[in-house]
């Protein structure tokens, strides 16, 4: 395989770096979906390099930093998923697994000095929320996406067959015929002075970036840090942000505040398409997989074994 830093090609000169990880572009597939599998028993040693064709196996962690999971499709509007009516036959097929039904209303960013807030909208805007009794997951459908949520993620494959299960019933009753964006998101959260103190520890040098100069104990005191820097793969763009919040700051009007001092690894891929492509169930949560396995591979190189083995890893 050849070097890392011989493939990356920069191919954005913003405040968010962005990368070219591949000569040839294969559309929104790679040329096969098989992966090929780590050997022998599982290890909280993460891969040595960020990006590859092996995917990492799962580690189950007691203690796990994950926050949030979300698996989001958007397609060209249908105006008619703004009528409770038309949303009927879908909530039926999914009513066993999500049987609360909420109307809410989308929120407005607004960027100000003081930071990015949400208000929510005086008119239109219209989410269906159906969620399970707990709240623990949800699915919300707008009359441009339809998104699966949970906080309390358990695996890949439960995740994924989840999805697969509403996004083929999306298609039968809803009958989209196009998506133009498919994207997967993890959002990692260390909260406290417990893992804050020894955040050094915890995360790569490379993605633990400019705190490295300082630490939480010594000089100045950080209120806030954040950095990004974007990939172009074969598959799509993974988008890798960091943030260092002050207790009660708010990262992402979709992320609620923490209540103490944090620190966020935040990894969003998705699909870059030029124009609308065929909607496919199958296909598009076999992607949004393929998807997981690439962020999973990256969370893996950025943390430590130390992080991995605080988190409980094969505990």
């Amino acid at each position: 395989m050849e070097a890392l830093a011989s493939r990356l090609k920069p191919v954005t000169n913003s405040t968010t770096r962005a990368y070219d990880l591949g000569d040839v572009w294969y559309g929104h597939f790679t040329n096969d979906f098989t992966r090929m599998r780590t050997q022998g028993a599982m290890s909280a040693t993460g891969p040595r390099t960020p990006f590859g064709p092996e995917a990492v196996d799962e580690i189950h962690l007691p203690d796990t930093p994950l926050a949030d999971v979300i698996a989001q499709v958007r397609f060209p509007p249908i105006t008619a998923l703004s009528r409770r009516d038309h949303l009927a036959a879908f909530q039926e097929a999914v009513r066993s697994d999500y049987p609360v039904l909420r109307e809410e209303r989308q929120l407005a960013i607004v960027v100000t000095p003081q930071g990015i807030s949400a208000v929510p909208q005086e008119s239109g805007g219209i989410l269906w929320r159906l969620s399970d009794v707990d709240g623990i997951w949800a699915l919300t459908i707008a009359p441009d996406f339809i998104a699966l949520e949970t906080k309390n993620y358990s695996s890949r494959s439960d995740f994924f067959a989840r999805l697969e299960t509403a996004l083929v019933s999306f298609q039968e009753h809803i009958r989209p015929n196009l998506y133009d964006r498919i994207g997967v998101r993890y959002v990692n959260r260390l909260s406290g002075h417990e893992w804050l103190d020894s955040l050094s520890t915890m995360v790569r040098p490379e993605v633990y970036g400019l705190l490295g100069t300082t630490t939480l104990k010594e000089g100045p005191e950080v209120v806030t840090a954040s950095s990004a820097i974007q990939y172009r793969l074969d598959e799509g763009l993974l988008l890798v942000r960091t943030a260092r919040l002050a207790a009660n700051t708010a990262y992402d009007p979709s992320i609620p505040a923490a209540p103490v001092d944090s620190w966020l690894l935040d990894l969003d891929m998705s699909t870059e398409h030029s124009k609308p492509m065929p909607f496919d169930a199958m296909e598009l949560a076999a992607l949004g997989r393929i998807f997981s396995e690439r962020i999973y591979r990256y969370f893996r190189w950025s943390v430590t074994p130390e992080l991995m083995q605080k988190a409980g890893a094969n505990r």
